[in-house]
C-alpha cells in the first residue's frame, strides 16, 4: 500500500480541550491524516517536533530515494554504510520490513 502523497503540513495550533491533554494534527491538503499527542502541557513542544518530523516523511523518503539512485557515483564522499541505512529507512517507510 502506498502512503498518502505529500506534501504534508502541520497545524501548529494544539487542539486542547481535555485538560492538559492535546494533539497537533498533520494534514495532506485538507485531509487530516495523523496526530501527535501529548498528555501534559509541558510535552506540547515535543509533540510539535514529532508532528513536524512526521510531516517531513514524504520529503525524506524522496530525498533518500534520490540519494540511492546516485549513490555509486558519490560513494567515496558519503561513506559505505550510508546506502544501507538509507535503503533500510526506505523499506521501513514502505512497510517492507
Amino acid at each position: 500500500m502506498a502512503h498518502t502523497p505529500g506534501p504534508w503540513t502541520v497545524d501548529e495550533t494544539p487542539e486542547n480541550g481535555r485538560g492538559e491533554m492535546g494533539e497537533i494534527r498533520i494534514f495532506a491538503g485538507s485531509d487530516d491524516i495523523a496526530a501527535a499527542y501529548y498528555y501534559e502541557l509541558a510535552e506540547a513542544p515535543a509533540a510539535g517536533a514529532n508532528a513536524r518530523l512526521i510531516a517531513a516523511a514524504p520529503d525524506l523518503l524522496l530525498a533518500l530515494q534520490m540519494m540511492c539512485s546516485v549513490y555509486d557515483a558519490v560513494r567515496p564522499a558519503i561513506g559505505v554504510g550510508a546506502r544501507d541505512t538509507a535503503e533500510s529507512a526506505i523499506r521501513k517507510a514502505r512497510g517492507e520490513c
